[in-house]
């Protein structure tokens, strides 16, 4: 992710407005899924703060709904 960013701004330019869309969680919990799932959300949110990139928290907002 964080390789990613660092690509998108020397593309685009340091100005140009990135945001990170957090984690949705999935109707099934195979195989610890979940799990994976919220693993990748606090790496990508680690990226995110570091590299001063703001949070679309997508995923926030669909908590609990599973359908």
């Amino acid at each position: 992710m964080a390789q990613l960013v660092l690509h998108l701004r020397r593309m685009y330019g340091q100005d140009t407005p990135l945001m990170i869309r957090t984690r949705q969680h999935r109707g099934r919990n195979e195989h610890g899924g979940a799990l994976k799932i919220a693993q990748l959300d606090q790496s990508v949110r680690t990226v995110a703060r570091d590299l001063d990139v703001k949070l679309f928290s997508w995923g926030d907002k669909l908590e609990g709904w599973l359908e």
